[in-house]
């Protein structure tokens, strides 16, 4: 048959990114970046090669924990 295939390859990671007792403060602190713009400007961009005014979910995942790590508020 004419069928398009795509086969995706998943694996466990040994440590998690965000430790479970940190899951909480980094859903808050993506939902803060995503709905309001203006506290995601306000955050040190520069330690992610980003400016002000980027999109947020153009951002990689391993982007988003570097971002999260580097908040003393969460």
């Amino acid at each position: 048959p004419a069928v398009d295939t795509v086969f995706i390859g998943l694996s466990k990671r040994t440590a998690p990114l965000i430790p479970k007792h940190r899951l909480k403060a980094y859903e808050i602190f993506t939902a803060e970046c995503f709905s309001d713009r203006s506290k995601l400007a306000k955050m040190p961009l520069e330690t992610i090669g980003q400016t002000a005014g980027f999109s947020p979910s153009r951002v990689s995942l391993e982007t988003w924990v570097s971002l999260f790590n580097s908040q003393k508020r969460y």
